[in-house]
């Protein structure tokens, strides 16, 4: 083989390794809209119709892609791996008080406050089609609105409160179960989502019911100091 040839066949491995680098840097970018595009805006704790999902939407945006989560520490997870970018969190409600184990997550995970809400809270009776507020027996909802409907509760005797894990997944789950005798306490609109029906509407404790909602950014995995302050309260 000729020194011509030879330096022909180098030159021909210099273009393949040039070709190759920018399709590894080509193959980098791609990974990374993709992981951009599953990536939510913002997770939150319950099902769809929510009220965490509505103060989501204020938050971030109507056209945000929301990533609704089981429990509080699920939604702080997903932060911390990357599911989502943000998480909306309630802190506390004008009649039960602060959200249990709401502030311990913030000061276990590495996230900072970047913006707050205070959204009215309006809950109604919620039952399946064919209920009515006669043929309740069980009232299915997250505890903290159980607790802002406690004189409903107590004026209602035949009616047994049952703790769930979110308000519009207990709509889920009575309509799905089709029983007459449960009802959920949720928003309106948790009911028009499931196709349920709204046997009475506005019956938390004052109709100045109010919860204050914060979104919670990572801090890019420094850690805080486990002693995170709340500043203000609702008045």
């Amino acid at each position: 083989m000729s020194d011509q040839e030879l330096e022909y066949r180098r030159r021909n491995i210099d273009r393949i390794d040039r070709t190759i680098t920018a399709l590894v840097a080509e193959r980098v970018r791609v990974t990374y809209e993709i992981a951009d595009l599953l990536t939510a805006d913002a997770a939150y704790q319950g099902a769809p119709g929510a009220f965490s999902e509505d103060a989501a939407l204020e938050l971030v945006g109507p056209a945000a892609r929301l990533l609704p989560c089981p429990t509080l520490a699920h939604v702080f997870e997903a932060v911390a791996s990357g599911q989502a970018r943000s998480a909306v969190v309630p802190i506390e409600n004008s009649l039960a008080g602060e959200v249990p184990g709401c502030a311990k997550l913030m000061a276990r995970y590495a996230v900072h406050i970047a913006a707050e809400c205070v959204r009215p809270i309006r809950h109604a009776l919620i039952g399946a089609p064919g209920s009515t507020i006669e043929s309740i027996r069980k009232v299915r909802s997250h505890p903290m609105a159980l607790a802002q409907c406690e004189r409903f509760l107590q004026a209602h005797p035949s009616m047994t409160p049952v703790a769930a894990f979110d308000t519009a997944g207990a709509v889920a789950e009575i309509v799905a179960d089709g029983l007459p005798t449960a009802a959920a306490i949720a928003s309106a609109r948790a009911a028009r989502i499931y196709g349920a029906v709204a046997i009475v509407d506005d019956i938390q404790d004052r109709p100045d019911n109010r919860t204050r909602f914060l979104l919670l950014k990572s801090r890019n995995g420094r850690a805080t100091d486990g002693h995170m302050k709340i500043e203000g309260r609702i008045t």
